[in-house]
C-alpha cells in the first residue's frame, strides 16, 4: 500500500507550522514570569506594580519614593515583584530592577508612549468649569489641613457638598499633582495631605 503525502493544512503540515511558529517566539518564555507577575489581580494592582517599577527604574531610585504605598501592601508588592523576576531577589538590600526587569520597564515605557500618542486629545474644560475645579482643589486642601491631614471620601463629600463626579475629579487632579495620597479602596478610601515645600 502506497503512503500518500499529507495534504496541505492538515496533519503533519499543520503540526510543523505550529512548531515553527512556536520556535520563533520561544525566547519570549523568559518574559513569562515578568508578565504574569505584572498583570495578576485587578487593573489597580497592575497599575500599582507598574508605578513601583517606574519609581525603581529612575536613574537614582529611592525606596522613600514608595511612601504612597502603605505597609503591609508595600512589602507584599515588593515580594511579588521579586518572586516574578522584576526585582533582585535579596530583600535585605534596597529594591533594584533585575536586567530583565529593566528590559520589561523599557517595553512598558514604549507601550505607554505609543498608547499616549494614539489616544484622542482630551476635551478641554469649559472656561467656568476649570475655575470651579481650581477653587474646589483649594477648598479640599484647606479642609484636609483642618482635619489633621486625612479624611475619608464620605467626609469630604459631606463637607464640600459637591457632586461626586466633580469631587472625584478634583481629588484625582490633586493626587496627580502630588498634593494628596490615596489609601484604601471603595468605602475605606482615605485621602492624605502631602505637605508642600
Amino acid at each position: 500500500m502506497d503512503e500518500k503525502a499529507p495534504q496541505r493544512g492538515t496533519g503533519t503540515d499543520a503540526a510543523a507550522a505550529e512548531e515553527a511558529a512556536l520556535v520563533r517566539v520561544r525566547p519570549l518564555v523568559a518574559a513569562w514570569p515578568l508578565l504574569a507577575g505584572l498583570v495578576g489581580g485587578s487593573p489597580r494592582d497592575f497599575l500599582a506594580r507598574a508605578a513601583v517599577i517606574e519609581v525603581l527604574a529612575a536613574p537614582e531610585p529611592r525606596e522613600e519614593a514608595l511612601t504612597w504605598l502603605a505597609e503591609p501592601a508595600r512589602s507584599g508588592l515588593l515580594a511579588e515583584l521579586r518572586g516574578s523576576g522584576w526585582l533582585e531577589p535579596e530583600p535585605a538590600t534596597p529594591p533594584a530592577l533585575t536586567p530583565i526587569g529593566r528590559l520589561g520597564h523599557a517595553a512598558l515605557a514604549l507601550l505607554r508612549r505609543r498608547l499616549r500618542a494614539a489616544a484622542p486629545a482630551a476635551p478641554r474644560p469649559a472656561a467656568g468649569q476649570s475655575e470651579r475645579l481650581a477653587a474646589l482643589r483649594r477648598r479640599l486642601l484647606a479642609i484636609l489641613a483642618t482635619l489633621g491631614g486625612s479624611a475619608s471620601m464620605g467626609r469630604l463629600a459631606q463637607l464640600t457638598e459637591e457632586p461626586a463626579a466633580r469631587l472625584r475629579r478634583a481629588l484625582r487632579e490633586l493626587e496627580a499633582a502630588g498634593r494628596l495620597r490615596r489609601t484604601g479602596e471603595r468605602s475605606s478610601t482615605r485621602y492624605h495631605l502631602i505637605p508642600g515645600p
